[in-house]
């Protein structure tokens, strides 16, 4: 089972470049940042975007190191990008045979995907990352729901901008698990799931509660 940053290593050829896989779901460990080269954290908008604009409740992201194995920018545009039910796939014909690859990354057991038509990925030439990024619409993670307004934690002499990066990081990831917590709410109103509703939820837009495999009904807790 996936869980977190994974770093995979393509044994079949001795030469690939290295990749990183991400999931990023409101609560999992990691999610919708990067991390800087002096250790710090960032919050990355443009993940919380794209789940605004596909309407998901989380992002499988594939990171290929393409600067660090070698190719040139001008030969990003060359490289053969595909993601279908089974897995994303990247492919790149070289003259030189050393700088060629094949490669194929199966998705997580643990989430479910939904594939657009056209899949997105995107290169930062700053730091020359290839970002492949596919909607995950439901996942069974054991995920901590975040809250920044839990009891500030004791500090360390001389730590205090530390803990005001870190403050500040911790809310803006609380407002942006509130708003992927509000689609999820929404597709299971369209949808009319309402085992994907909290109990609060339900009361709150007349729902039937669930119904346990006796056939009684059973109210979640809120």
């Amino acid at each position: 089972t996936f869980n977190s940053t994974q770093l995979v290593v393509m044994a079949s050829k001795p030469h690939r470049p290295t990749i990183l896989k991400q999931i990023h779901v409101p609560g999992h460990p990691k999610s919708f940042t990067y991390e800087l080269k002096n250790g710090k954290r960032k919050i990355d908008q443009t993940l919380q975007s794209f789940c605004k604009k596909f309407q998901c409740v989380g992002v499988f992201e594939v990171r290929v190191l393409l600067k660090a194995f070698g190719l040139k920018e001008s030969s990003v545009r060359h490289i053969q990008y595909d993601a279908d039910e089974n897995g994303i796939k990247l492919k790149y014909t070289a003259a030189s045979n050393s700088n060629a690859f094949d490669i194929h990354v199966p998705y997580p057991c643990n989430i479910e995907v939904s594939v657009p038509t056209n899949p997105e990925a995107i290169y930062v030439a700053s730091i020359g990352i290839l970002s492949c990024r596919i909607p995950i619409i439901d996942h069974s993670l054991e995920v901590k729901l975040f809250n920044a307004h839990k009891q500030p934690k004791l500090g360390v002499p001389g730590g205090k901008q530390k803990r005001l990066y870190n403050n500040k990081l911790e809310s803006r990831l609380h407002k942006n698990q509130a708003k992927l917590s509000q689609i999820g709410m929404n597709n299971a109103l369209k949808n009319n799931d309402n085992e994907q509703l909290t109990g609060f939820q339900r009361s709150l837009y007349g729902k039937e509660p669930m119904k346990n495999h006796f056939g009684l009904k059973v109210h979640a807790p809120l």
